[in-house]
């Protein structure tokens, strides 16, 4: 080996030995996932109710309102029932009020072709 070859040599091992010092460190990422803190969930009185988040309509905008534990509101319930209006019973429960309907007995056939118009079972 000439004198040119050892010299050759000697530049090629230290370009070597530069670009190993300049290589970019190797790319490690670590993530690291943290939950978050649970939440306090209080709990209510005795007879409460939830009233859930729902949103509102306030002036020309929407807002949400959370969810929260509210008082129930006492309401007074009737005790006797009546029929509001006698007129609008469906006993047969077809949708036409009783007195406006032609066949009594449900059978499908009108009043004035059924010759038992009380008897579902005859015609």
């Amino acid at each position: 080996m000439g004198k040119q070859g050892k010299t050759g040599w000697i530049v090629m091992g230290s370009l070597a030995a530069a670009a190993a010092l300049w290589a970019p460190a190797a790319s490690a990422q670590q993530r690291v996932y943290v939950q978050s803190a649970p939440q306090v969930v209080v709990v209510p009185a005795p007879q409460r109710v939830w009233v859930p988040a729902h949103w509102e309509r306030r002036g020309h905008s929407q807002v949400w309102v959370q969810g929260y534990w509210a008082q129930p509101v006492a309401q007074a319930q009737p005790r006797d029932w009546r029929v509001a209006r006698a007129d609008r019973i469906d006993r047969d429960r077809d949708g036409i009020p009783d007195r406006h309907d032609r066949d009594r007995d449900g059978d499908g056939v009108p009043n004035f072709r059924d010759r038992y118009p009380d008897n579902p079972w005859r015609h």
